[in-house]
């Protein structure tokens, strides 16, 4: 969750991971939760989504979102709300094999969030499923976990 639009209330963001679909929700006058942002994919599915300021020089947080998609496409998607009810991209990263968890965490307390993303990773292959990634103005630090 997280004030996406900048009105004051938190929007939400889901995936459902059966469909690949990710929406972006918000509280109508009628309090009823409506979607008003949606993107799947057959392609593509996305896995998992975060809201968080990834960019701390900007005041509304960002939507982090992953999805199943080999190079040369993006598996690590941010983007920002653009109104009316629109996103736009602001930072992407390839990633091999894909994420499929994102969370976001300020560890090094200067005010933005780093991205840390989970991936399954083939057996005996030394790329690590737990690490790191930034758009913001940290210095990046060693964070990569086996897991195994």
């Amino acid at each position: 969750t997280g004030n996406l639009d900048g009105a004051g209330v938190d929007e939400l963001a889901l995936v459902n991971e059966d469909l690949g679909a990710l929406r972006v929700y918000r509280l109508e006058g009628n309090n009823v939760l409506n979607p008003f942002f949606i993107s799947e994919s057959d392609t593509k599915p996305w896995s998992d989504v975060a809201i968080g300021n990834v960019d701390n020089e900007l005041v509304l947080p960002e939507l982090v979102a992953v999805r199943n998609a080999a190079p040369p496409l993006p598996a690590l998607v941010v983007q920002r709300y653009k109104s009316p009810d629109a996103f736009e991209d602001v930072g992407t990263r390839e990633l091999l094999p894909s994420p499929r968890v994102v969370f976001l965490a300020d560890v090094t307390g200067n005010g933005d969030e780093e991205m840390y993303l989970l991936r399954d990773v083939p057996a005996g292959d030394a790329r690590p499923r737990l690490f790191i990634s930034n758009l913001g103005i940290d210095g990046m630090f060693a964070f990569e976990v086996p897991l195994d």
